[in-house]
């Protein structure tokens, strides 16, 4: 069996509108699992990474071609289920071959996706596992009720089968098939998040057991499953000495929730002596100054935290399971122990006024943050924040999934009752103009440039929030 597994083409335009320059392409580490799962177990596979490599549709279509698979994968988020829709339908039109979407649109909107002409079959969840069983099964012609985790199309009807059981052992996963991705060096991380290039990225944990309403926990659940810190610090390695990595940027949805685990991940970095720098997206609520001194001893430089809102009301609401106070205090520790604090927040939550927006302008420009990034509140399937705003029909009939854009507010899918859409724009340019357009700011990020590197990534940054309209 021979499979072509795709991210379809798109832009830092198509995905940040007017932050476009501030935007982050990064290698599409889902993919990078399920090719290096699928050799393991004997099936040939072609890897195309149409963004990184620049294809546009033509171009997709004719390296399939030559390659000649018997079947195509597509992995789509959900602003990007229109593209992978249009390229399937060329596959499906102009090579006659099946498809197969996977992914956390697909996941959560099954019915509906595999209700479209452009694709045959659907993997839900976790991918690894179900796809090859799917392939086997249809080489073999076998049974596809049998195939857990799956949908597909029988008698006109769609149909799903059981969902399938989380993989425990992420330790048993071989490492994502870089070698078969373009170079570190045809992606481009956002400026804030890193400081020397190449930048490679991670996942070392799956699932969340938080129950924030806004976050989509469609494939991994919310299951915790960890990685140990050898099998990381193994990855880490083959990332420095054979893809040329100066740095790591790990993605888990909370990297510091066992505290133990952390020390151990540092512990191991430092025994071995790895030259790297690197980064993480943590929990407020999970850190200790020992957490930070022994990240920052092991080379971490930056810290990511989701503080989400300024007003305490809209924080309950969101089920973050944080306070302001708790944010205060790790943010402070944080920088005590010498790192840099980056902080995600998000406009026009459910039960948003101009006067909570206000607040949370408020509270990120009087925390000492390096690095402030204001989303749109988007609300993704598969989330409790979506199910809510259809049910009380603040989302359009007509959905236009390429606007449901977190990055950007030049198309905004949902408008809570409290403000308007063009209020929450006119909040979205406030954030950004008034916490980087603060002179003291301004002149402390001038203080640390040191590198070329560095003044190439303010450049773009400060040209990004003065050009905002």
């Amino acid at each position: 069996m021979k499979i072509s597994l795709l991210n379809p083409p798109y832009s830092l335009d198509d995905y940040f509108g007017g932050l476009s320059q501030t935007g982050s392409m990064q290698q599409p580490l889902g993919l990078g699992y399920l090719s290096s799962y699928l050799k393991a177990n004997g099936v040939e596979v072609q890897l195309i990474d149409a963004a990184a490599m620049r294809y546009d549709r033509r171009r997709v279509l004719a390296a399939i071609g030559r390659y000649h698979p018997d079947i195509v994968g597509i992995s789509t988020t959900t602003p990007g289920y229109t593209r992978a829709a249009r390229l399937a339908a060329g596959v499906k039109e102009e090579l006659g071959l099946p498809t197969v979407v996977g992914g956390p649109h697909v996941t959560s909107l099954a019915q509906e996706t595999l209700s479209r002409p452009e694709f045959d079959y659907g993997v839900m969840g976790e991918g690894e596992i179900t796809l090859l069983e799917l392939l086997n099964t249809l080489e073999h012609g076998g049974d596809l009720s049998r195939v857990n985790g799956i949908a597909y199309k029988e008698d006109g009807h769609v149909k799903q089968t059981a969902k399938r059981d989380y993989i425990r052992d992420l330790d048993s996963l071989p490492f994502p098939d870089r070698d078969s991705l373009p170079p570190l060096s045809a992606y481009h991380p956002s400026p804030s998040s890193y400081r020397r290039l190449p930048l490679g990225t991670m996942v070392t944990s799956r699932g969340c057991p938080h129950h924030c309403v806004f976050c989509d926990r469609s494939v991994f659940g919310n299951l915790y499953r960890a990685r140990s810190a050898t099998n990381i610090a193994d990855e880490m390695e083959e990332l420095v000495q054979k893809h040329h990595a100066r740095e790591i940027r790990f993605w888990d949805d909370t990297f510091n929730l066992l505290p133990k685990r952390v020390f151990q991940i540092c512990d191991e970095i430092r025994s071995r002596g790895l030259d790297v720098e690197w980064s993480c997206v943590a929990r407020v609520s999970n850190m200790t100054a020992e957490v930070l001194a022994a990240m920052r001893r092991a080379g971490c430089w930056q810290v990511d935290y989701g503080v989400e809102t300024g007003n305490p009301d809209v924080l309950r609401g969101i089920h973050k399971g944080i306070t302001m106070d708790l944010v205060r205090r790790t943010v402070r520790l944080s920088k005590s122990a010498g790192l840099r604090v980056r902080a995600f927040f998000m406009l026009g939550l459910p039960g948003e006024t101009e006067a909570t927006m206000r607040q949370t302008i408020d509270f990120a420009k009087s925390l000492d943050l390096d690095v402030a990034v204001f989303h749109t509140t988007t609300p993704l399937p598969g989330t409790e924040l979506y199910q809510g705003a259809k049910d009380r029909g603040e989302l359009s009939s007509d959905v236009d999934w390429d606007k449901y854009l977190m990055f950007s507010a030049e198309d905004i899918p949902y408008v809570p009752a409290g403000v308007s859409r063009a209020l929450m724009k006119e909040y979205h340019r406030k954030a950004y103009r008034e916490f980087y357009l603060r002179p003291r700011f301004i002149l402390g990020q001038i203080a640390r440039i040191r590198t070329r590197e560095d003044l190439s990534r303010y450049a773009k940054a400060f040209t990004t929030v003065t050009s905002l309209d």
